[in-house]
């Protein structure tokens, strides 16, 4: 259920007024204060990511940009190590409102040539397959999503060297949330499973997770504060029930999540105007939490 992502070119700078309308946001982030109630992904979308080694950086060492077209679409993700150094990019093509292909460039910096070309087909409106080829047209690999009652029940990778890997099993409840999820990695051999539990307004309080052997391994309780969606803590626990680890979490005005603590120690911190994430500093806890980097987001009004 886990996907990972980034998701083209600011126009203006960031204008901080808490009455007069933000057409880009720029630069350094300001504080959430006022009504921000506006400032989300309804409204804006991403454009640059900007990667700085430290948080008092003068320079990114390398950026991303992301580009849409009229309908608002993303067509092209572009990814560079240095101002002017081209290391990858992305382009997305669309068929009915959905995704249909995305081809994947690499190779020399500044001269980079087709290295992939994924295509997606749907069934009834749900992705069902995604297939990807080399620039030769030689197969890659493919995606797998199988549906029950228009829930994901089951996806899986495929490849003509291993065959079906990477297979995972979804089991809900009688509200709609994934209660089991089985992982099997190669040769259709478990790996492990995750059993969740939700509380009455459907989050997310307790994951089980058991080794290949069903030998139960990790224990993760997960508590709110009010109604919030959002995690104020979790806890790790051994099979035994002994607390392992954990983490805490500070939020601001607007309900982000601003701080991530293990102990009284920063993990990472993060600035937000509205719901628009825009500064995320990060800290090493295999090297005493000391800082790794800093992250930047840009946005444009839709």
């Amino acid at each position: 259920m886990k996907k990972l992502y980034y998701l083209a070119i600011i126009m203006h700078f960031l204008v901080g007024c808490k009455n007069k309308e933000i057409e880009a946001f720029q630069g350094p982030p300001g504080p959430n204060e006022g009504d921000t109630s506006i400032y989300n992904t309804d409204h804006y979308r991403l454009t640059k990511i900007l990667n700085f080694s430290k948080s008092d950086s003068k320079e990114p060492g390398g950026h991303v940009l992301f580009t849409y077209d009229t309908e608002g679409n993303l067509t092209r993700e572009a990814m560079y190590s240095a101002p002017d150094q081209l290391s990858t990019y992305k382009e997305y093509t669309y068929r009915n409102g959905r995704m249909a292909t995305q081809k994947v460039y690499d190779g020399v910096v500044n001269s980079l040539t087709l290295a992939r070309t994924i295509t997606y087909t749907y069934e009834g409106g749900l992705l069902t397959r995604e297939e990807a080829v080399d620039a030769g047209g030689t197969s890659l690999q493919s995606i797998h999503y199988e549906y029950t009652n228009r829930k994901l029940a089951e996806t899986y990778t495929w490849s003509q060297s291993l065959g079906k890997h990477h297979h995972y099993k979804y089991t809900f409840d009688g509200r709609g949330n994934v209660a089991k999820m089985q992982v099997y990695m190669y040769n259709n051999e478990l790996s492990n499973t995750e059993n969740y539990t939700y509380d009455n307004q459907n989050r997310l309080i307790r994951t089980e997770r058991f080794d290949h052997r069903n030998a139960l391994e990790l224990i993760t309780i997960t508590e709110y504060t009010g109604n919030n969606s959002l995690p104020s803590s979790e806890i790790y626990q051994n099979a035994d029930g002994n607390v392992r680890s954990g983490r805490t979490y500070e939020f601001d005005v607007a309900g982000n999540q601003i701080r991530t603590l293990m102990g009284t120690n920063v993990a990472s911190k993060r600035k937000y105007y509205g719901k628009l994430l825009r500064e995320e500093i990060l800290y090493s806890p295999t090297w005493g939490f000391t800082e790794m980097g800093m992250i930047r987001y840009e946005y444009e009004k839709k």
